[in-house]
């Protein structure tokens, strides 16, 4: 069932989403191909989940993201090759014993306020950030942040942060103008001011966001004016809508769908393989599954290849681990479980549940509500009585961040081709209350992802990282089902587009 996939070609792909221009189009990183020109000054994309925050600070929602990517952009790219590029920095400096970083901002940007990017709001963004339980992962190692002048900003870290400047492509290092947060203050994350191609109209909850271009936009003008993002999360309702031309473009269109899309004359499918993996995590605080031999049979009981299948038609690839292999720090040494029910009972025998027990797997609705429906057959195989609870993406994150959910469905998406970024969210016990849902603690995990995170040395890394995967193969907070396609459908005279694993697509490309 598992693709061998070339690192190197899925490298190049995974690309942050803050630097989606490399993926789409030949034009520099930074730049827009001022070449292209639109018979229509509007495009309607639909998105498959709620918006939970338009502040890049305060979301760790893919679906906010996509929007997000559109407002703002951030003090660094990765572009196409993996180097990384300019952003709102124009260079930077590192001290020679990687602690000092010293950003040079480029001069004249507007935000879509009018207010020209200073060094006040990238030392503001940095601040908020470092104080943000979304961003640990990145602004943890940051201890300080100073103004030198107008336009350059001068960064201390705690200890050396190998991947700092790769962490700083991530769309919640995205810089914010001071003044607009102040302003709105709580309010902030539904009233948006970046500085990206697309500044905010309107956000109808449930229904949409509205963007249009910006007009001072330093990079140069857009193709495309006003851009709508959708809230469809039927998709069924989604792919009679892009079907009939009411939506120009649709965001992950399902498995079931695919080939009747392909057949349509009118539209257009590109794929790619994503970094994103769905998973079935458990709370490791709460009974039974405190017990790590309850974990390990649950994972023993999860017919994997069957999951792929029944809901991914196959299109899917069976994961080996947490890391899928064009990140680096993977390794292939670390199996999965086999789908074993034997071996999953007599586990949950030593554990003291020979009987099984009930439980309540939460999850939002979708595909992955179709995974918890299988796993619960799964279950019942072991015997174990589970029930599906399906709630609102925005309620469901909440639960998950406070630890009010026992067992669960959900995915994760590595951010940069990176194990720290892959790793730390989800496992550091900092994390606890943010990202980190299955309320994992570990003393010897935090302390290898904290030398993950500080060894400048490549070999070192991978084994660093490969303990660290063992680890997580035998105490199972979380047991990784498949990595997903990615896909966008979109009105086949819709220029520019181009599937990106990260799902995320910055408009400026696109045009008519």
């Amino acid at each position: 069932m598992k693709k061998s996939i070339s690192i190197l070609i899925i490298f190049l792909l995974i690309l942050l989403t803050a630097s989606i221009t490399a993926c789409q189009s030949k034009t520099p990183p930074g730049e827009i191909n001022n070449t292209m020109e639109s018979k229509k000054n509007n495009l309607i994309i639909a998105l498959p989940e709620n918006i939970q925050s338009l502040d890049p600070q305060n979301t760790n929602s893919l679906n906010s993201m996509r929007v997000i990517a559109n407002i703002n952009e951030t003090l660094v790219k990765l572009a196409e090759n993996g180097e990384l590029v300019p952003g709102l920095a124009e260079k930077w400096e590192v001290s020679s014993d990687g602690l000092e970083y010293i950003f040079y901002i480029k001069k004249g940007i507007k935000f879509h306020n009018g207010e020209e990017l200073k060094a006040d709001d990238v030392v503001f963004t940095f601040e908020r950030a470092m104080a943000s339980p979304f961003a640990g992962a990145v602004f943890g190692s940051v201890k300080s942040v100073e103004k030198i002048d107008e336009y350059a900003v001068k960064v201390t870290l705690k200890y050396q942060y190998v991947p700092f400047l790769a962490a700083l492509t991530a769309p919640v290092s995205s810089i914010v103008n001071k003044n607009a947060v102040e302003t709105a203050k709580e309010e902030y994350g539904r009233n948006p001011v970046g500085t990206g191609a697309y500044k905010f109209v309107a956000w109808v909850s449930g229904d949409k966001v509205d963007l249009e271009a910006f007009g001072e936009y330093h990079v140069g003008a857009v193709p495309i004016k006003n851009v709508t993002f959708k809230i469809i999360q039927d998709s069924t309702t989604a792919v009679i809508a892009l079907q009939s031309g009411q939506i120009d473009a649709m965001i992950n269109i399902p498995s079931i769908e695919i080939k009747n899309i392909k057949k349509d004359s009118k539209l257009t499918l590109y794929e790619t393989p994503s970094a994103l993996y769905e998973y079935v995590g458990m709370n490791t605080q709460k009974a039974p599954f405190d017990n790590v031999k309850v974990r390990q049979a649950i994972a023993y009981a999860l017919d994997k290849e069957g999951i792929v299948f029944a809901v991914a038609e196959g299109a899917g690839i069976v994961a080996n681990n947490q890391l899928i292999d064009s990140i680096f720090g993977y390794t292939a040494e670390v199996k999965p479980y086999p789908y074993n029910v034997e071996k999953a009972k007599a586990l949950l025998a030593e554990a003291g549940y020979q009987n099984g027990f009930k439980v309540e797997i939460t999850t939002i609705d979708g595909h992955r509500k179709n995974i918890a429906q299988i796993v619960v057959d799964n279950l019942q195989k072991i015997g174990i009585e589970a029930k599906v609870s399906v709630l609102e993406n925005v309620a469901y994150l909440d639960k998950a961040k406070s630890g009010q959910i026992e067992m669960f469905v959900t995915g994760w998406n590595t951010p940069v081709p990176d194990a720290d970024l892959g790793l730390f969210f989800s496992f550091n016990s900092g994390m606890i209350n943010a990202m980190n849902y299955t309320r994992y603690s570990n003393e010897q995990m935090d302390d290898l992802l904290k030398r993950g995170r500080t060894t400048p040395d490549s070999k070192e890394r991978l084994n660093i990282y490969k303990e660290a995967l063992e680890l997580l193969h035998n105490d199972v907070p979380n047991i990784p089902l498949y990595y997903t396609m990615t896909n966008i459908a979109a009105n086949k005279d819709l220029k520019g587009v181009k599937a990106v694993p990260t799902s995320t697509y910055l408009i400026y490309n696109f045009s008519w």
